[in-house]
């Protein structure tokens, strides 16, 4: 080969390889989100797919700025994580979706995008208000089951309902995500919801009023998964605009009952009567056919006999923290693996018991505790402390002539070692005790 023909070859690889999408990175503080904002009100759960390299300096933000969004709770979004570089079997996802540079978020199959690193959330809540606003969205739903057959296979059920008045020709796209990924980003923090692989990938048809049910087994075999690491999102795109109408995500757990706790304490209470309710769901009977067991620790630790009752009461409470649980069982006896539970505490205003058990008001010389009346310490001497509540001891303070020395979390509660150097010195030992409640008592000496 000659020099020429050499050149011209290294020439048209530099050429692709900086014109492909995703093979650059993007540090734009700027959004192709609108600035307009409508009623507030949600005609979808909006989509994203961030399309993400594991090396690119400027993708850790938005990672973390998505997920802030997620855990909020505040708006109807679910996102996957597309981490180019890692997984061959999206990398046509991301051009499809027309990114050239990383990271770029696409809302809702392209109806915005979000590219370049941001300073705050702003630009992604913006894309999914606006997002949500849309009025050229399809009504239909979207219904995942996930079911372990072992040997890290899945069984994926998605049914599609469409309520809307024109029949929906469309493409399902259901993506096998890890919640906490194997690969990390360029901070070394590892990815939410990156997508492993495609457990549907396929154009649809639903007339009007209509449903279309999918089955299939997912083996994730060659991924060495964790089951419940694993959700499947399963997004449909309208095929004329190829924008996203609906999304939804499931968990293993999607096939199990799910309880809900409606009323009940929560953290710090002053009564000592507690009344708790709850409902439950299941995805094939009715409410009415199941059943619900349920434990109060550390009073009643034992799970209590399943029955139809959707309600319990507890009386008499002494000071101190409770854990409630509680968990539905269907006819099946299938029972929720994830059992509601609230933590409250009993604050009756009780003080801790608290004493200064060495060297207490005896003689103290050179650590050595001496049946003597006499409280005069010469020489070195650790302080012991016996520090009791019925609701536990967070701290125990210890000071000295109004000075604080030292703080102790964990028993025996003591302050090693304290030692006098001066004789004939008068000296004031005192410790503080608090309890998880914040009630607190106190022992001189």
């Amino acid at each position: 080969m000659n020099k020429k023909v050499a050149y011209w070859m290294l020439a048209f690889f530099l050429t692709v390889s900086f014109t492909l999408p995703g093979t650059f990175l993007v540090n734009s503080s700027a959004s192709e989100t609108s600035t307009e904002k409508g009623s507030g009100s949600y005609t979808h759960t909006v989509f994203a797919e961030y399309c993400s390299l594991s090396y690119c300096p400027h993708c850790p933000p938005v990672s973390s700025q998505l997920q802030q969004i997620y855990n909020s709770n505040d708006y109807p979004f679910i996102y996957v994580t597309l981490v180019y570089d890692k997984n061959p079997k999206i990398r046509n996802r991301c051009a499809e979706l027309g990114v050239q540079g990383f990271p770029t978020v696409v809302f809702d199959g392209g109806y915005t995008r979000v590219i370049g690193e941001q300073s705050s959330i702003e630009p992604f809540v913006s894309a999914i208000e606006e997002c949500g606003e849309r009025d050229d969205v399809y009504d239909v739903s979207i219904d995942i089951l996930m079911r372990s057959m072992g040997n890290d296979r899945i069984q994926v059920n998605v049914t599609i309902f469409n309520r809307d008045s024109r029949a929906y020709q469309g493409t399902l796209r259901a993506y096998v995500a890890e919640i906490e990924s194997r690969w990390r980003d360029a901070s070394q923090k590892p990815y939410h919801f990156a997508a492993l692989d495609f457990v549907y990938n396929q154009p649809i048809s639903i007339s009007s009023g209509g449903k279309l049910d999918l089955s299939t087994i997912w083996d994730g075999s060659e991924y060495n998964i964790d089951i419940e690491d694993i959700v499947v999102i399963a997004a449909v795109f309208d095929s004329h605009t190829d924008y996203a109408d609906n999304v939804s995500m499931a968990d293993i757990y999607s096939a199990y009952p799910d309880t809900i706790i409606t009323s009940g304490p929560e953290g710090i209470i002053n009564e000592t009567t507690v009344t708790f309710t709850w409902i439950g769901k299941d995805r094939e009977v009715p409410a009415e056919q199941l059943l619900y067991s349920y434990r109060l620790e550390p009073l009643y630790p034992e799970w209590s006999d399943w029955t139809s009752a959707t309600t319990v009461t507890y009386t008499n409470l002494s000071e101190g923290w409770y854990k409630f649980e509680v968990k539905a069982k269907n006819p099946d006896n299938e029972e929720d693996p994830k059992p509601a539970s609230s933590t409250f505490a009993v604050n009756l205003h009780h003080p801790p018991e608290v004493k200064i058990s060495k060297p207490g008001r005896r003689l103290c010389i050179n650590n050595k505790v001496y049946p003597i009346p006499l409280p005069i310490v010469i020489g070195k001497c650790d302080i012991y402390v016996d520090a009791t509540d019925e609701a536990g001891i967070d701290h125990v303070d210890f000071y000295i002539d109004g000075e604080l020395e030292y703080q102790d979390t964990h028993q025996p509660y003591q302050y090693t070692t304290w030692y006098t150097t001066t004789f004939f010195k008068r000296y004031t030992i005192e410790v503080i005790a608090y309890d998880t409640l914040g009630n607190q008592n106190s022992d001189i000496i």
